[in-house]
This record gives structure tokens, sequence and C-alpha cells, in this order.
């Protein structure tokens, strides 16, 4: 699913790839709906995803566009990032994932789909559960803890540079005022009023005792949450530092950090 608030993140690789959007009839997805259509048996894993051809559409400021990056990334996945919206898309938010002129939205779905072929199997019930409360729920309670901060709104700025940044530091002063924080916990009712600090003893809750949340070796589950913490470690800010305090949480992120890095230098 695409969210309002800009957060900093770590850039990413590109690559470019020419790709033309499907004809219609506009074959896509329903936002949280899982494609009606089957995946192409060419798909058969990350190289052949890379041979489709691959857009990003989204800001590498958003956390759930930033996710999406995370596991493209780690599996070495070319692709182009593209800031807006296709024009002949009915469906306007981001991200958006195109793969050889298919149109996969929301990163909810998304990260599902990529699961399937990378992973060579679909979500577990764990998986999906943690899944969904990524999306719905820890990633808008981190950007309500940023919205509510100048000082972190602030720090985005910093840490985004440029124009960007620019715009970002100026509306530390007012975004708090305005109750942004507020608009953002009531995306989901519920999901989005738990603390960062429950949502850190919930995941570490359905880890337990496994190294990863795909189990004993990494998953696109785990680079999904990864990414969007990803997306608040940049700017370092107070809300991540709360979610990592959680023992069993700053080891799993520290072991998938190592491989991240491992894989994105080679």
């Amino acid at each position: 699913m695409s969210t309002t608030t800009a957060t900093a993140a770590a850039p990413s690789s590109t690559a470019t790839a020419e790709i033309v959007m499907q004809e219609e009839p506009f074959e896509m997805n329903k936002e949280f709906e899982m494609p009606s259509w089957p995946l192409p048996s060419t798909w058969t894993d990350a190289s052949a995803v890379s041979s489709a051809g691959v857009v990003l559409y989204g800001s590498p400021l958003s956390p759930p566009t930033n996710k999406i990056m995370t596991i493209l990334d780690f599996h070495q996945i070319k692709y182009t990032m593209n800031p807006k919206v296709p024009k002949e898309s009915p469906y306007k938010k981001m991200p958006i994932l195109v793969i050889g002129g298919k149109q996969i939205n929301d990163s909810f779905i998304i990260a599902r789909v990529l699961a399937s072929i990378l992973d060579k199997a679909p979500y577990t019930e764990s998986e999906l559960q943690g899944e969904t409360m990524s999306t719905r729920g820890l990633m808008l309670a981190l950007e309500a803890e940023v919205a509510g901060s100048g000082e972190e709104m602030r720090k985005c700025g910093r840490a985004a540079g440029g124009c960007i940044g620019c715009v970002l530091s100026c509306l530390s002063c007012c975004v708090p005022i305005c109750g942004f924080s507020k608009k953002i916990k009531g995306a989901f009712p519920g999901e989005s009023d738990i603390s960062v600090r429950e949502y850190s003893e919930k995941f570490a809750g359905i880890l337990g005792t496994n190294q990863y949340f795909h189990g004993q070796e990494i998953g696109v589950s785990d680079l999904s949450l990864f990414g969007v913490l990803r997306a608040f470690a940049k700017a370092d800010n107070a809300a991540l530092q709360v979610f990592m305090s959680n023992e069993i949480v700053g080891n799993w992120y520290g072991r998938v950090k190592e491989q991240f890095d491992a894989k994105n230098k080679q």
C-alpha cells in the first residue's frame, strides 16, 4: 500500500530497461488483492524477472517503495526507477511494480508476489501476519512518530538533502502542528494506534526462536520489513531506535543488515 509521509531512505542501485506497458484491456490487481491473472511461467527466479524488464514507480523517500527496492536490490534484480505514476494506469498510488509490462499494485501485494517467485513459495501464515502488521500498522506508527516531531522531520530533511531536504526541513515547523500524525494513525483504526514499542514486542513474538521470519534462511518477508526500517535508519529517527530496543528484533535486524550489505558489495 502507499503512504503519504516522506521519510529518508538509503539510495538504491538501478539499471536501464525500456518497458512497454501492456495494452488495453488494462490488467492489474486491485489494492489489497492478489492478481487475478496467473503469473507468467517464465518468472522462475530473479534472473528471469530481470530479463523480463522491471520498472519501479515510486520515491526512495517512501517507506513502502523502499521495501520493494530492498527486495529487488538483495536479489540483484535490475530495474529502473520512475518517480511518476504511469500515465496510462488507472491506479494512481505508488509504489507500482511493472514486470515485463504487467503491472502489480500495492507494496503489500508486490511483496507477496515477489515471495512466490524468489522464495519459491507463498508467504506462510506467520509471514503474512508480519507483512500485514508491518504495512498496516508499524509503518504508519513510525511515520506518525516522525510527523509528530519537528526535530524528527528535520532529521529526515538533513538525510534527504537537496531540494527535498529543504522542503522537509521547512515543513518541520508546521507538520506537527497541523495534526498529520493523527491523520496517519487514522488510516487503519486500531492497528495504527498501537505504539512502536508494542509492535516491536509483537514482531519478536512472531520471530520466536527462528533466525529469520522466513525460518532459518532469509526470505522476502525479512527483506520487506528490513526495507521499511531502512527508510527510517538513514535519518536515525528515534522511533526506529525504540523498535530496535527489543533484543530479539535488534539481533534479527543485525543479521539481515549484514547479509544485505554483503550482497550489495558484490
